[in-house]
């Protein structure tokens, strides 16, 4: 018998007009980045100890059709990065976060979790997401919520 646990991602981006009503939701699969799969494995080490902390950045690209996302360490053009809260539920970990309104429209097109470990030292770009344009404006803050299972 062979077994395997797969660790898999998908962002739900839901945007929020300023009386709180969703008037947008939409889902897309992601990629864990290189970097990011040597940080877990640092982790169950026991090299990267303490509780890590989580933050959602956002950017406006361009990204390459062909990218090799999980290469990634970093956003192409990130406008904002803002704190995340991670809870673990069974085999799953919800990492989010609810981005303001922004000063003028942010054609928006790639998002990610970066992960801080223990003391600070590091910022890892955890997993990556490149998805069709989500239009950010000064009418409408954005939640982003990553479900990141172990299954």
């Amino acid at each position: 018998m062979k077994e395997r646990t797969i660790v898999t991602g998908r962002l739900t981006i839901v945007a929020r007009d300023r009386g709180g009503r969703a008037v947008d939701v939409r889902a897309f699969a992601n990629a864990i980045t290189d970097v990011g799969t040597q940080l877990l494995a640092r982790r169950f080490a026991g090299e990267e100890l303490g509780r890590p902390s989580f933050a959602i950045a956002v950017g406006t690209g361009p990204v390459a059709e062909d990218e090799d996302k999980q290469a990634r360490s970093e956003l192409v053009a990130e406008v904002d990065r803002v704190s995340a809260d991670a809870v673990a539920d069974d085999k799953k970990v919800t990492v989010s976060a609810t981005l303001p309104p922004a000063p003028e429209t942010q054609a928006l097109v790639e998002a990610g979790i970066f992960i801080t470990v223990a003391g600070g030292s590091e910022n890892v770009l955890y997993n990556f997401v490149s998805f069709p344009e989500v239009n950010r404006g000064a009418n409408m803050e954005l939640t982003l919520s990553w479900d990141i299972d172990f299954a």
